[in-house]
């Protein structure tokens, strides 16, 4: 299928970024990568002997310091008119680790086309979310439950975090616990969660219609004395 406008625009930009400097064989790729949020990113490989990073990690982190919890779309771009890069197999576990749903342009021009991550590695191996058992224990259990997802680098998370604790302290019947969204990845993807803090409330056992995304916390109140009225 042929790329969408945007798709094309992304490859346009990562282009344009490898274009716009001097010719070198340190940093000779760039990547674009767009957000769930419209947000585009960009970086450039940094080639040395004892293992520089990709141009695909490099936006990644990029990203990640601008709060984009969650990307759509990534491609590689060479210089000297040699155009998209496929990732190598290093860059295609580590996309398919921390953006599983990603999908990455390949092919040569002419024949672009964009592709799950998942299709460039398959039968790969997937590492599982090491706190899913404790955190889906909670979800299920009796009571008004309180999910906080964070992020150890949000800066709006750790700002809340004092207020969320006194919460805790105040609605001693409903059970609030974190998850940290970048070592609980299947359940966040599984909520949606497109930006940190969000909270989502719980009952029994049952996800509710209800969820306050940001630092709203009159509102997370407002939301908690409606669940256990």
């Amino acid at each position: 299928m042929p790329l969408s406008a945007e798709e094309a625009a992304l490859v346009e930009t990562a282009t344009a970024t490898i274009n716009s400097i001097p010719l070198s064989e340190d940093y000779s790729v760039a990547s674009a990568a767009k957000a769930s949020d419209g947000r585009v990113f960009t970086g450039v490989n940094v080639y040395h002997f004892t293992g520089g990073p990709c141009a695909e990690l490099v936006v990644l982190g990029v990203a990640a310091a601008a709060g984009a919890a969650q990307l759509t779309h990534i491609v590689a771009v060479a210089n000297e008119q040699r155009g998209i890069l496929s990732p190598c197999g290093r860059c295609r576990q580590v996309l398919l680790d921390l953006q599983p749903n990603i999908q990455v342009i390949v092919g040569k021009e002419g024949s672009e086309q964009s592709v799950p991550v998942a299709q460039l590695l398959p039968f790969s191996y997937r590492q599982p979310d090491q706190h899913t058992p404790v955190i889906f224990k909670a979800l299920t259990s009796s009571g008004p439950v309180v999910v906080d997802f964070f992020a150890t680098w949000c800066g709006p998370c750790k700002a809340v975090a004092p207020v969320v604790g006194k919460l805790s302290e105040t609605y001693t019947d409903v059970r609030f616990i974190q998850v940290d969204v970048d070592k609980a990845r299947s359940i966040s993807q599984e909520h949606d969660i497109r930006a940190m803090p969000t909270f989502v409330l719980y009952k029994d056992g049952k996800l509710l219609d209800k969820r306050v995304v940001g630092g709203n916390m009159k509102e997370l109140e407002e939301q908690i004395k409606a669940i256990i009225a």
